[in-house]
């Protein structure tokens, strides 16, 4: 079983967690309509508590989302600290017309225009996540080194 939480940034942030399909769906459009930046992590088969796996894992595994109106954006991370195994995923549009709104990245920043597709499909990636604890295909997007410079 899979159990996604989603919410703010950092540890005493609010959270909302979910265990079945549905619940996650619910709890994805929920945080959708009324934040701008969210994180989503998920916890595959693992009984411990939210705060005890990030104290003691060695791994960190996120999706940092951006929303601005009918936009938006999204970043896969996942950081092995006992390594130098890091991955990173964004959205990615090859043609973003100039007028693409600043999706927010969160501490002042924006995401590249780049890495701004529709809300739509940031959406069915966050469902994909939720659901199967992987980064799907439900939009284009590109490996990365680091997304912000």
């Amino acid at each position: 079983m899979i159990e996604a939480r989603i919410g703010g940034d950092g540890i005493t942030a609010d959270h909302l967690s979910a265990t079945t399909p549905a619940e996650k769906v619910a709890m994805i459009d929920q945080w959708l309509a009324g934040h701008d930046v969210m994180f989503m992590e998920v916890k595959r088969d693992d009984p411990r508590s939210w705060e005890e796996r990030r104290e003691r894992d060695q791994v960190v595994e996120f999706m940092r989302i951006g929303i601005a109106g009918d936009h938006a954006a999204a970043e896969y991370v996942r950081n092995d600290l006992t390594s130098t195994d890091r991955t990173i995923y964004a959205t990615f549009n090859a043609t973003p017309p100039s007028a693409d709104p600043r999706v927010p990245y969160g501490y002042g920043h924006n995401f590249p225009a780049d890495t701004v597709v529709s809300l739509a499909e940031v959406r069915q990636l966050m469902i994909d996540f939720a659901v199967t604890g992987e980064w799907s295909s439900a939009a284009p997007w590109h490996s990365h080194e680091y997304l912000l410079a």
